[in-house]
């Protein structure tokens, strides 16, 4: 007798129609026979390679790759019930290398047309399992909005009430030890090149550190480029040089997404973004300090508009740490205006601090490890207008 298969249900149409490369049909995570386990087809996946999930209506929900695909699947059907992780193809990559798999993950992404809820920025963190991170979806070309979107979920109606009311607001693992980590090594590079420079008049004015004025770069490239009153940075690229261009892009981001979830108007994009470095040798310091001490301090009115001192209404500062510790001192010591009193800021990896660029004073203490720090300075809209 000839056994004819089932139709699969319409779902799992809709599946094969969306991922026509995948090696293997798809398939209910679950085996409902043998009470939930993962499905026999699937946990026969033992090799490298990359999966992709589908809720009960056979939408995409992430794509991932794995070294073992049956045993990230079992975590994923763990983690979600079954509206949310219903279905599953794969396509097994035995003896495929890290490159290759990154490859084939980004262009079954691509092929799809859209990023899946867990790639997003946005990602439900249960999508980490078994990683400990999600795998996050950024197309090299699409930097702006990725940090947009990633900006977007990071600082809600409330951060931004907090900053408004108390001057001040920190955000910590805005990106993560990873990112953090090459970021570093990209500013690393940077300062072994010469690109970061002392200022007399700052270190005059109680400044102890080496800086260089940066911009993000023109859509598509991966590297930043210098910025007002800096020379041309030496040749950087390759992934550490994206990573520094990324956070790069994240501080950027900040200005609209404070204006669209607070109703804030009058903030502009930094015009600029400083990486600065504070050697770890007991001396490196910044004196106590406001950003914007208003037009009639010496030289607050001085420059192009949008990067004069005065023009300045937020600080955005991105810290790039990893495995800092409390005794390694470099605390950014704030000055809330709703009290007397101070509070440390220890310059973690990752860590996002916002604060009033008016109205909060503060200063670096000093630092027995090096400590950088990537700022932006977001002006007043209405200080970046050029009169005619």
């Amino acid at each position: 007798m000839i056994r004819t298969r089932p139709a699969p249900p319409a779902p799992c149409r809709r599946i094969a129609a969306t991922c026509r490369a995948s090696a293997s049909a798809a398939h209910p995570l679950r085996d409902a026979a043998s009470g939930g386990a993962l499905f026999p087809s699937l946990a026969s996946l033992r090799s490298a390679g990359i999966y992709s999930v589908y809720d009960s209506n056979g939408e995409l929900q992430y794509v991932g790759v794995s070294r073992q695909i049956a045993g990230s699947l079992d975590a994923l059907a763990r983690a979600f019930d079954a509206s949310t992780a219903a279905f599953a193809t794969a396509t097994p990559l035995p003896g495929a290398t890290a490159a290759d798999l990154q490859a084939a993950w980004r262009a079954a992404i691509t092929a799809h047309g859209a990023i899946p809820p867990g790639n997003a920025a946005t990602a439900d963190p249960r999508w980490a399992a078994p990683k400990g991170k999600p795998l996050l979806f950024r197309p090299d070309t699409d930097v702006r909005r990725w940090a947009s979107a990633r900006v977007a979920a990071m600082l809600t109606q409330q951060r931004c009430a907090e900053l408004s009311e108390r001057g001040y607001n920190i955000i910590d693992s805005a990106i993560d030890e990873e990112a953090c980590a090459a970021a570093r090594r990209a500013a690393e590079a940077l300062d072994a090149s010469g690109a970061l420079r002392s200022i007399p008049a700052q270190m005059a004015a109680g400044r102890r550190d080496r800086s260089a004025a940066l911009a993000l770069p023109a859509p598509g490239a991966s590297a930043l480029v210098a910025g007002y009153g800096s020379p041309p940075l030496p040749p950087h690229d390759g992934t550490d040089a994206a990573a520094l261009a990324d956070a790069a892009a994240l501080l950027m981001a900040v200005p609209a997404a404070l204006m669209a979830a607070s109703a804030r108007d009058g903030l502009a994009p930094a015009q600029s973004l400083q990486l600065a470095v504070y050697d770890g040798d007991g001396n490196a310091f910044y004196s106590r300090h406001v950003d914007n001490p208003g037009t009639g301090a010496p030289g607050a009115a001085d420059g192009p508009p949008g990067l004069r001192i005065s023009d300045r209404a937020v600080t955005a500062i991105l810290y790039l740490n990893p495995q800092w510790r409390d005794d390694d001192g470099g605390e950014l010591r704030l000055w809330p205006p709703a009290g007397d009193t101070w509070m440390d800021v220890q310059p973690r990896a990752g860590r996002l601090l916002l604060f009033d660029s008016v109205r909060v004073e503060h200063e670096v203490r000093p630092c027995r490890a090096r400590r950088w720090a990537l700022s932006a300075w977001l002006p007043r809209a209405d200080a970046c207008v050029t009169s005619a």
